[in-house]
C-alpha cells in the first residue's frame, strides 16, 4: 500500500467520484476515513461531520461530506 502513496491516485479517484455524482444527479460524496487523512480530504473540499460510530479494525473513523454544490 505504501508504494501507492504520493502518486495522485486518490485525487484521480475523487475526480471520477465527482463525475459520478454529477452524472447520476447525486447529492454529494460521503467518506469515512482515519484521522491521519483528515487534512488531505479537507484540501479536496470535504467537510468534517465528526467521529463515526464505526470502530472497524479497532480504530476511530471520521465522517466527511462533500456536497454536490461544492463539486466543480
Amino acid at each position: 500500500m505504501k508504494k501507492a502513496k504520493n502518486q495522485g491516485i486518490a485525487k484521480i479517484l475523487m475526480e471520477k467520484m465527482k463525475e459520478l455524482v454529477v452524472g447520476n444527479e447525486r447529492e454529494g460524496i460521503t467518506l469515512t476515513y482515519k484521522e491521519e487523512l483528515i487534512s488531505f480530504y479537507e484540501k479536496l473540499g470535504f467537510v468534517d461531520h465528526g467521529l463515526s460510530e464505526s470502530k472497524h479494525g479497532g480504530v476511530s473513523w471520521y465522517n466527511f461530506v462533500k456536497r454536490r454544490k461544492g463539486i466543480n
